[in-house]
């Protein structure tokens, strides 16, 4: 903007979470990556703030200003026919010609179900060792996606 000849005008666009979606998520994904040895209660009371994400975006606003900062919570554009696109495309108001041409593809990353959730923290609270944890949590999420997907998954 400070460089720039002409005033640009920006906008900063946020697609956010239901607070406790939120943390389930994250909790989720943190089991996945790293040793995280805290159940889902325990991380969504100690994270609890990082979850208020409206009160983020408020301070986002203020850091930010003049410009726009828009937002759209994930769970309520899921049914739109462009999904987490859908929010975006007003923005930028694409025409409807433009968004029938595009192909919505499925999900990716969606957050593992609660046996395998159950599993990796589990795994994660045993003493096992980081090469061990590691080559077991991706075998047991291999089996989950074949299981979902087939096997070339």
């Amino acid at each position: 903007h400070k460089v720039l000849p002409d005033p640009v005008d920006m906008v900063f666009y946020f697609s956010t979470r239901e607070p406790q979606a939120w943390l389930r998520s994250c909790h989720a994904q943190h089991l996945r990556a790293i040793r995280m040895v805290q159940t889902a209660e325990e991380y969504a009371t100690q994270y609890a703030e990082s979850a208020r994400l409206d009160r983020i975006l408020q301070k986002i606003k203020i850091a930010v200003a003049p410009f726009q900062v828009v937002s759209s919570r994930l769970e309520t554009n899921m049914k739109t026919p462009l999904g987490p696109l859908t929010p975006i495309m007003n923005l930028l108001d694409i025409s409807p010609e433009i968004r029938r041409k595009i192909q919505v593809i499925p999900p990716a990353n969606v957050t593992v179900p609660k046996d395998l959730r159950d599993e990796f923290l589990a795994l994660n609270q045993s003493d096992m060792g980081y090469d061990e944890l590691r080559r077991t949590k991706n075998a047991a999420r291999k089996k989950w996606l074949t299981a979902q997907n087939g096997p070339d998954s």
